[in-house]
């Protein structure tokens, strides 16, 4: 967190506010945006990315696959990951 001022003190944004399995959100300050996505359940998940989420650089995961594959966002079970966007 020191080195990312941005999970600290950015504008905090939900993403698939919805989704029964995931909790995910995006952190925004100056031109740093992250994603952070946390899959809290014990079976894999498949989403769709928002058009203006692009994951650029993988900065924190508890695997070792990268789950972003085209526009589509795979999380293994119990998988937490944050992104760099673009």
């Amino acid at each position: 967190r020191k080195d990312r001022p941005a999970l600290v003190y950015g504008a905090y944004q939900m993403v698939w506010p919805a989704h029964e399995q995931l909790y995910a959100y995006t952190r925004t300050l100056g031109d740093e945006q992250l994603l952070v996505v946390l899959n809290f359940s014990d079976t894999a998940v498949t989403v769709e990315l928002p058009d203006d989420l692009s994951p650029k650089t993988v900065l924190i995961d508890n695997y070792e696959a990268d789950p972003v594959n085209g526009g589509q966002l795979s999380l293994q079970p119990y998988q937490s990951v944050i992104y760099e966007l673009d």
